[in-house]
């Protein structure tokens, strides 16, 4: 299921991991937190499907699990982190905002603000604080992810791509062409080194950047990075 989930067959994925849930449930019956694993496994699968209230009904299964047990461990925070993700992909801002702020606290008591998870968390954070208009929070959100992720996992990784990324974007849905110029390119130079130029994620960068030197009317610019 997993491995199906990775390469985006989603339907492969859910088909297995049904079958993972029921043996699961038939041995060891469902108060236990392998089967709650399960079920946010089936949740996120959901998602990707473009579910949302079926992935909502099985990710607050399994925080049903984890209360019924007692259970306060990491795990709980991650379900806590992809419910927040969901709810904001759903447009669910308020919900999205609860559900992540649950999941920083969590994830902070555990591990610390060094850690990936929790750089992750708030940078899904300064997401859903962008969509609410909430520029300052969300700026300093996606500063702190960032700065994170360079000091505990180096510049060429998928986590500081996705920073430079986001950040660019942040800056160019408020007006601020030289800060999104700054950091797409960063996003565009740090994605090269990672994944080489014939890359979705390089792609994805080439097109914001075009976007961007459109909005700045630098069009002959614009058009050589659509192209690419």
């Amino acid at each position: 299921s997993g491995l199906y989930e990775d390469n985006t067959q989603f339907d492969k994925a859910e088909k297995y991991i049904i079958k993972s849930i029921d043996l699961q449930k038939k041995l060891f019956g469902t108060q236990n937190i392998e089967y709650a694993y399960r079920l946010n496994s089936h949740a996120s699968i959901l998602l990707n499907k473009g579910f949302y209230t079926k992935a909502f009904e099985k990710y607050n299964e399994v925080l049903d699990i984890y209360d019924d047990l007692g259970y306060q461990g990491y795990e709980k925070s991650n379900t806590l982190n992809d419910l927040g993700l969901a709810y904001w992909a759903f447009g669910d801002y308020k919900k999205a905002e609860k559900y992540l702020k649950e999941s920083l606290e969590k994830t902070l008591d555990f591990v610390g603000r060094k850690n990936i998870d929790y750089a992750n968390t708030i940078h899904n954070l300064a997401l859903v604080y962008s969509d609410l208009g909430l520029f300052q929070k969300s700026e300093e959100s996606f500063l702190e992810s960032l700065k994170i992720t360079r000091e505990e996992f180096g510049e060429n990784t998928e986590e500081t791509i996705k920073s430079y990324r986001d950040l660019a974007s942040h800056y160019y849905m408020n007006g601020l062409t030289t800060k999104a110029y700054s950091f797409i390119q960063k996003a565009i130079k740090t994605s090269e080194n990672v994944y080489g130029k014939n890359n979705l994620e390089v792609s994805r960068n080439y097109k914001n950047y075009g976007q961007i030197l459109k909005l700045n009317k630098d069009f002959k610019k614009a058009i050589t990075y659509t192209q690419k």
